[in-house]
């Protein structure tokens, strides 16, 4: 009769989850054996996470681990799910601080058992909190349990060299490149290979690996530290795919106009500053802006040196404005 009782209100869940569970703990509390009362506080804990009561399915849970080895069996068997639901739900929500909590509330059932794709959410929220360390080391433990995916082994990359490892985030990025990572994955991990390579100050291979990424903001970071090596030709060659793109960053630009003004094709460089004056704000405009000044001086014509800086300056930001003034005194514009 009982378990009759059980699949009714099992029925009934689909309606009402929350009747449903408390039906189910008036079922467990009359339960006359252990298995049964444990499968009942399994299903009752099932009901409670549709429900959206997820702490209380976890309790329910702990409940029906303390009824024997069948207990432990039900508790074991749905405990990484419905701490799944729960992170999912969170994501969902886009709530980055509900995951950590539920983290941290239940961090040693999450590293023991936890399905890749839901360590994968925890890690991303992680991440966005800055805790790249404690992202670092959950798919780590994923790693290690066997159960890691290629997504998974990527953002594990990622969050390694946000997390400032860069030797680390390189090897696992390299090993990545060399297996058979699905295409769609191949840009992120050369970009992490080659913001890697980059922070260990090997241009060379940071060039060659971000070539492949369609990543423009990296083309600059990039194109900067080879511009600050004194190889414009290399930081042209780099940036000038993306040059190409109507829609290109301010930060690409402004690496195209000074590579230009490097190699002395100043009209070159002088439309990668216009259209980086146009696509950039604040500081980026500064910046591009300084850059017609400083070709307009070249060509020994003052006034649109002059006329350059104050596109800048004309700005409501006080700071910016300030660093505009700042410009034109050190261009010794009169």
């Amino acid at each position: 009769m009982t378990e009759a009782k059980m699949r009714l209100a099992l029925f009934d869940a689909a309606g009402d989850p929350g009747r449903a569970t408390r039906a189910l703990l008036a079922l467990a509390a009359d339960a006359q054996t252990q298995a049964l009362r444990a499968a009942i506080l399994g299903a009752a804990a099932d009901t409670a996470a549709r429900a959206g009561h997820f702490e209380e399915a976890l309790g329910l849970l702990e409940r029906a681990a303390r009824q024997g080895p069948e207990g432990a069996a039900q508790a074991d068997g749905r405990r990484a799910e419905i701490l799944g639901r729960w992170v999912a739900a969170l994501g969902a929500a886009d709530d980055a601080a509900g995951i950590a909590a539920v983290y941290a509330a239940y961090a040693t059932d999450i590293h023991a058992s936890a399905a890749p794709e839901d360590a994968l959410a925890i890690a991303r929220a992680l991440g966005r909190l800055g805790l790249h360390p404690s992202a670092v080391r959950l798919l780590g433990l994923v790693a290690e349990r066997g159960t890691s995916r290629p997504e998974v082994e990527v953002a594990r990359a990622e969050e390694t060299l946000a997390a400032g490892d860069a030797a680390a985030a390189r090897r696992l990025a390299s090993r990545l490149l060399a297996g058979q990572l699905p295409a769609e994955m191949l840009p992120r991990a050369r970009a992490v290979a080659s913001r890697a390579a980059l922070a260990t100050a090997d241009l060379a291979a940071a060039a060659e690996l971000a070539s492949g990424t369609m990543d423009a903001h990296l083309d600059a970071e990039v194109g900067r530290a080879l511009l600050t090596e004194g190889n414009p030709a290399a930081a042209c060659a780099l940036v000038s795919p993306a040059v190409f793109d109507a829609g290109a960053p301010a930060s690409v630009l402004l690496v195209a106009g000074a590579a230009a003004a490097a190699e002395g094709a100043l009209d070159a460089a002088a439309e990668a500053y216009g259209r980086a004056l146009r696509a950039g704000a604040g500081a980026e405009r500064v910046e591009a802006a300084a850059g017609l000044a400083r070709l307009a001086l070249a060509r020994g014509d003052r006034a649109a040196a002059r006329s350059a800086l104050a596109n800048a300056a004309d700005l409501k930001d006080v700071l910016i404005r300030r660093v505009a003034s700042a410009a034109d005194r050190s261009l010794a514009v009169p």
